[in-house]
């Protein structure tokens, strides 16, 4: 620090100098050059401090975040393949992997989570596992995943969905996390067949700045550029690289500023399309999984399709344009009837508008279409705010 302001001052002494002594003709352009190559060395390092700590690292954490929802997704895709734990599997021991359903109980000192079903109740070991909590509103609400610890109150006969690896603790059968396993716990309200939309839904994050890591990320880089404006803040030379480094702090909120905001709204506003579209997707990717095969639970699991729009029976996606055909998911019956809903909850049953294979090609190439425009509307917002701080800056000086 000590030598950069030397080299400041000096390079003032100088131009005062070469004022006086009549060759400021020949030095002050050099002087400006070097002046200048120096703020904007200071610029860049704060540009790129602020790129780590406010954009690098946040973003990190959201691709960390959309991995760990895909990966619940996967796992609760998965434990549809495992049978329904009940009082004859239970003594039986037919296998490790089971789901269970019922209503929270309680919660012991030595981390055991209670479920009470309708025959058998359940415990659970919640070491090192994460809770799932499903809002109540609707379909599309917000979902938190958080430590179990870290839960403050749980309203007791709530429902809970929990999967995984069943194993026997204390001549007792418990179930347990491993890492080959991890168990999948869920807390929601509502009806036990809406899960399915719920966790559709969930697997696909909603790409929040202010994900797990941007709290230090923020805390870091707020810490840095007061460092840097306070050891700058007496020395004349180094003004420009003090106001750019309490500007930096701000850094996070370029994107809500106005008149940027008004880009970023359209920016989130396209990103909930899109995981409508993606969640689409998911669920014709489920079915197709699926299709024409036994369940867990011995029923045989099909499709088939109708001229007319079926009664009675909800869509499973939103069609598109002029629909021909529908296609019905469901228990198939050996009498040939419609397909049923399945004892199962986890099972979807519904129909399909329009034809599958045009379907998935529409939702895909709409879902690629709404994240660029998504992504530039956000850069465009962020763009504008961002050439009104260079000019304040530079009106500074």
């Amino acid at each position: 620090v000590g030598p950069a302001e030397e080299s400041y001052d000096s390079l003032d002494t100088c131009a005062g100098t070469f004022k006086h002594t009549g060759v400021a003709g020949l030095a002050l352009p050099l002087y400006f050059v070097i002046l200048l190559s120096m703020r904007l060395a200071d610029l860049i390092i704060i540009i790129l401090l602020a790129l780590l700590w406010y954009c690098i690292i946040p973003l990190l954490g959201i691709f960390l975040d959309r991995n760990n929802w895909h990966r619940f997704r996967r796992y609760f895709d998965d434990l549809r393949n495992a049978p329904i734990l009940n009082y004859t599997l239970l003594h039986r021991g037919m296998q490790s992997t089971y789901r269970f359903i019922g209503n929270f109980e309680s919660i012991t000192d030595k981390n055991i989570l209670w479920i009470r079903g309708e025959n058998i109740t359940v415990p659970v070991d919640l070491t090192g596992t994460l809770i799932y909590l499903f809002s109540l509103s609707s379909i599309q609400a917000k979902v938190q995943r958080i430590r179990w610890d870290k839960v403050t109150t749980l309203i007791e006969g709530g429902r809970v969905y929990v999967g995984g690896s069943l194993c026997m603790q204390n001549d007792r059968p418990v179930f347990v996390h491993t890492k080959k396993q991890p168990l999948v716990i869920i807390f929601y309200g509502g009806s036990d067949r809406s899960l399915n939309e719920r966790v559709l839904w969930a697997g696909r994050n909603n790409n929040q700045y202010f994900n797990n890591l941007t709290p230090y990320s923020i805390a870091a880089g707020t810490f840095c550029f007061l460092c840097m404006a306070f050891l700058f803040l007496n020395r004349p030379a180094f003004r420009l690289t003090v106001i750019t480094s309490v500007i930096a702090i701000f850094t996070p909120l370029i994107p809500v500023l106005p008149p940027g905001i008004i880009f970023t709204n359209m920016y989130s506003k396209l990103w909930q399309r899109v995981r409508l579209l993606r969640s689409y997707l998911d669920t014709i990717h489920t079915l197709l999984r699926y299709e024409n095969k036994y369940l867990p639970n011995k029923e045989y699991y099909g499709s088939i399709k109708v001229n007319v729009e079926p009664e009675g029976i909800a869509p499973l996606v939103r069609g598109v344009g002029k629909i021909t055909e529908w296609t019905i998911f469901g228990i198939i019956k050996e009498n040939g009837s419609l397909p049923c809903e399945s004892s199962d909850f986890a099972v979807l049953y519904g129909f399909i508008p329009g034809n599958l294979l045009k379907l998935q090609a529409f939702y895909k190439i709409t879902s690629y279409m709404f994240t660029s425009a998504a992504i530039l509307f956000f850069l465009a917002g962020s763009g504008i705010n961002i050439f009104f701080i260079i000019l304040f800056i530079s009106r500074l000086q």
